[in-house]
């Protein structure tokens, strides 16, 4: 049974990571909707486009 519980726990801390996506990841606003991210690794970057419900793509 503990098993069961830990291993639920662990999956919902999982799953709840990923959907964060860009938690962990720097932001700098460019010009108005247009935002560059740093990811963990500093030599990876991206630009991505704001939408109005606060997720970001690009």
């Amino acid at each position: 049974m503990k098993i069961k519980c830990i291993s639920s726990v662990l999956f919902g801390c999982v799953f709840i990571c990923h959907a964060c996506g860009d938690m962990f990841a720097a932001r700098t606003r460019i010009i108005g909707h247009y935002y560059l991210f740093e990811e963990d690794a500093s030599s990876d970057f991206s630009i991505r486009y704001k939408l109005s419900s606060g997720d970001f793509i690009g």
